[in-house]
């Protein structure tokens, strides 16, 4: 994201925590900020003024993996688009009504997964109107998988799948923000929350969390610490509890 869009997902997410947390804030005085100030500050119905630094917890390996599923689906996308008109009219009826994934193998780069591209349309072109279910393919590209899924879609729609191993790195980014200075004149919370990666169990994370909070609270510059789950909506730690 370049800043402006960084700025405004930030603020969507921080309008929905603020109703998850019931901090009252008022909707209008919410502002962005550059660094060195935090990212966020706001005004609350009591008046009183505070200012938030957000960090998104994200593991790189999940975060490298959902950039390469969406420069993909866009390359589908596109070659579909950039067909003669004829062939994109063939193209319709065979899979206009289709969900597609397309699977592939893990080891394959970003380069060559981007190569294929043009020869998985051709092997859409080649398909029954009525095809549905694994689709095998040519083996000159034997690391991609296809799967054909008939219904009311406005196809096709292209799905890549992922799937990465991933570490949960919750502990190691607090640490990082609770080492960065920070220019305010407002009490400063610190604002930690999963979107883009789903929570492991608390027993994974918990008790590290805890432990690590606990022994450098003090020192840091935060006067509150949460961790807020974007998916469910959910406060998941608040730190000292209020």
């Amino acid at each position: 994201m370049n800043a402006t869009d960084q700025a405004r997902y930030e603020q969507v997410i921080f309008r929905h925590f603020a109703n998850a947390a019931a901090l009252d804030a008022v909707p209008e005085s919410i502002r962005s900020h550059e660094p060195p100030h935090p990212d966020l500050s706001c005004r609350t119905t009591h008046g009183d003024e505070v200012a938030f630094e957000l960090v998104q917890v994200v593991d790189e390996g999940v975060a490298q993996a959902q950039s390469d599923q969406r420069y993909l689906q866009d390359r589908l996308r596109e070659r579909c688009d950039a067909l003669p008109t004829s062939r994109r009219d063939h193209l319709n009826e065979v899979v206009g009504n289709a969900h597609v994934a397309v699977w592939f193998a893990g080891n394959t780069s970003r380069k060559i997964r981007a190569a294929a591209v043009p020869k998985i349309i051709e092997a859409l072109e080649e398909l029954d109107q009525c095809a549905a279910g694994d689709v095998a393919l040519p083996d000159v590209f034997p690391f991609v998988r296809l799967k054909i899924g008939r219904g009311t879609y406005r196809g096709p729609w292209f799905q890549v799948l992922t799937a990465c191993c991933f570490g949960d790195p919750l502990v190691e980014m607090i640490r990082k923000k609770f080492s960065k200075p920070y220019e305010t004149p407002l009490p400063l919370e610190l604002l930690a929350f999963y979107d883009r990666q789903s929570m492991a169990p608390d027993r994974l994370w918990l008790p590290d969390l805890k432990d690590f909070v606990g022994a450098n609270f003090n020192a840091s510059p935060f006067r509150r610490i949460w961790l807020y789950d974007a998916r469910r909506g959910q406060i998941r730690f608040v730190w000292p509890r209020i």
